[in-house]
């Protein structure tokens, strides 16, 4: 073999190899350029969704905000009836023991009218 063809063939396998990278390499570029195609179709919409979620929730912050003042309004009602509640049971409690002095009054009315 003579070095013109043995230069020809380390020349030729060179360029082999090189085209075999070169097409390893482009199939892997298409394969990536394809799985970059498919995440992207997967979260394009994702943006719009977290929009959507940041609204929901300002939405039901707001509405919570609310909420906590009618808790509020309710607990100071809630003392409000407690209260009368209260004032209801002493004046209840004096009108029973306004009606045993006036029955106890009446009882010793009638008995001196008796004796008389």
């Amino acid at each position: 073999m003579s070095s013109g063809s043995r230069s020809a063939d380390v020349v030729n396998a060179a360029k082999e190899a090189w085209e075999l990278h070169s097409q390893t390499a482009l199939s892997d570029l298409d394969l990536l350029s394809k799985l970059n195609d498919a995440v992207t179709k997967q979260y394009e919409g994702m943006g719009n969704r977290a929009h959507v979620l940041r609204e929901g929730h300002a939405k039901l912050k707001a509405e919570y905000a609310r909420l906590e003042q009618c808790f509020e309004a309710i607990e100071t009602l809630e003392g409000g009836v407690n209260q009368a509640e209260n004032a209801l049971r002493e004046l209840d409690d004096f009108s029973k023991r306004l009606e045993v002095a006036y029955k106890a009054a009446l009882q010793e009315a009638k008995i001196k009218a008796w004796a008389e």
